[in-house]
């Protein structure tokens, strides 16, 4: 039902990349695959390795809003802006990165951080998430 009501009011709420996960959701291959690399290639759109020292923050930190965030984003920017919130979140002890609803998305030119807020919170589940919001 879900599916049918979102499909029902186009592509700006049932995309490829929703259909992709919603198919790997049903054949059950959703979680195979979490290594860094997958990750990555998730999250940039690139087969290259990722930087080193982002290994940790891939394998850990679920990041929740990025596909809203950074659609307009070109690899070099997205790679720069996950640097970023890779430190953000590497003091954070979070499990999970949340963009806050209404978040904008980012541009090329003002990727940087400052002026976005970060708080650290315990969802009811008891999953601490850093949340960042502007």
């Amino acid at each position: 039902m879900q599916v049918t009501g979102a499909a029902s009011l186009g592509e700006g709420r049932l995309g490829a990349f929703r259909v992709t996960v919603f198919d790997h959701c049903v054949a059950g291959t959703a979680l195979d695959d979490a290594d860094a690399s997958t990750r990555w290639a998730r999250l940039v759109g690139t087969d290259a390795e990722p930087p080193a020292g982002l290994e940790p923050f891939l394998e850990h930190a679920a990041v929740h809003g990025w596909q809203r965030v950074a659609v307009a984003l070109d690899e070099r920017s997205r790679v720069d802006l996950l640097r970023e919130i890779a430190e953000c979140w590497a003091g954070s002890s979070a499990d999970h990165v949340v963009f806050r609803d209404g978040f904008s998305p980012f541009v090329a030119g003002t990727l940087d951080l400052k002026g976005v807020t970060t708080t650290v919170d315990t969802a009811s589940s008891g999953v601490t998430v850093l949340v960042l919001d502007r």
